[in-house]
């Protein structure tokens, strides 16, 4: 069985290749190979869709990126075996002769319809599925977004679903997490109202909100805490704030796994589903923080989440304050639960 999917938005292409892999595999690893396309010899992955399952019904060979890798390959007689990539006919010949207990998933960017190799694929009369995964606009991404928050346990209206979905505009991503964050926030069997939304929920645009990460990233302290003031002023409440840092060192996160693995500027940027300003934004964030400083700076935003839920009322400014203060100095977060510690209950 062979499956493809592709297209400009990289959640969905994820948790459609995640659905397929546990379908067949379920919770076994020891069933799935994982290779990237754009490093793993074509030898290699012809080898792996032979490899007959142990203890299992099928083997899943799950391969990132091997159609953008093999971009150049055009005729047959490219092949190379010992190098990345193969041609439209290698990729329709080893769909072709796949093992019945074979299951291939391809998962890829941004491919355009005259694509030789997504042709190639397409046309064969093989037990196949090839799914392009657009990007959400307008109203399917209201509708998924409704769905999503039912699918997780939560409720929210049309018109509240609407200003959420309007607000994070492009990669499903941050959407995703700011649900997550939501139904967290309003708590079980409640649902998420529009000033959940306005108040944890900043936009992407806001270029206020840019420049704090920014200054964070290159340990300007004093830009970060007069932006952060300057944030507050104009409305934004603590939670919101947090909220906004949390997507952003999610993204420096994301992009630091990318780089780790070496995965080119452009496919990383059609993955993510950024604009290629948001991605220069992104790795000059990511260039400043040295190994262990990013999960540290992940452990100093569930700290100021707690404190900010369990703190007097008053505190709640100068949690931020620290919190922003602890991220540009790249300081320890155990710092920051030592000053703003949990209150006993009882």
């Amino acid at each position: 069985m062979f499956y493809l999917y592709y297209g400009d938005d990289s959640y969905t292409v994820r948790t459609q290749v995640a659905a397929t892999q546990r379908r067949y595999a379920g919770d076994d690893t020891f069933a799935v190979q994982r290779l990237d396309g754009a490093t793993a010899r074509w030898g290699e992955i012809v080898a792996a869709c032979n490899v007959l399952p142990f203890l299992a019904s099928y083997q899943v060979v799950r391969v990132e990126g091997l159609i953008a890798a093999s971009a150049r390959r055009r005729a047959a007689s490219g092949d190379d075996l010992s190098k990345p990539g193969a041609s439209p006919a290698a990729l329709a010949g080893l769909v072709e002769a796949l093992p019945a207990t074979t299951v291939l998933i391809l998962e890829e960017g941004a491919l355009q319809a005259t694509n030789a190799h997504l042709k190639a694929v397409a046309a064969l009369n093989v037990e196949k599925r090839v799914t392009p995964c657009a990007a959400l606009e307008g109203r399917a991404r209201v509708t998924w977004t409704r769905d999503e928050v039912a699918r997780r346990g939560g409720a929210i209206d049309a018109s509240t679903a609407t200003v959420l979905a309007d607000r994070l505009s492009g990669s499903l991503w941050p959407l995703s997490q700011a649900i997550d964050t939501l139904i967290s926030y309003v708590g079980p069997d409640k649902p998420i109202t529009r000033a959940a939304v306005d108040q944890l929920v900043a936009p992407e645009e806001d270029d206020n909100a840019f420049h704090l990460s920014d200054a964070i990233a290159s340990r300007q302290t004093g830009r970060a805490l007069t932006l952060l003031h300057t944030l507050m002023d104009n409305g934004m409440v603590e939670e919101q704030i947090v909220a906004m840092l949390v997507g952003r060192v999610r993204d420096w996160t994301l992009l630091a796994a990318f780089k780790a693995e070496r995965v080119p500027e452009g496919e990383a940027a059609k993955r993510l589903g950024w604009k290629p300003s948001k991605y220069g934004a992104v790795a000059r964030g990511v260039a400043a923080f040295n190994r262990g400083e990013l999960p540290r700076a992940y452990q100093a935003l569930v700290v100021t989440d707690e404190a900010l839920k369990s703190r007097p009322g008053d505190e709640r400014p100068l949690i931020v304050d620290m919190l922003v203060f602890t991220l540009a100095t790249r300081g320890d977060p155990e710092g920051l639960r030592q000053t703003f510690p949990i209150p006993l209950v009882g």
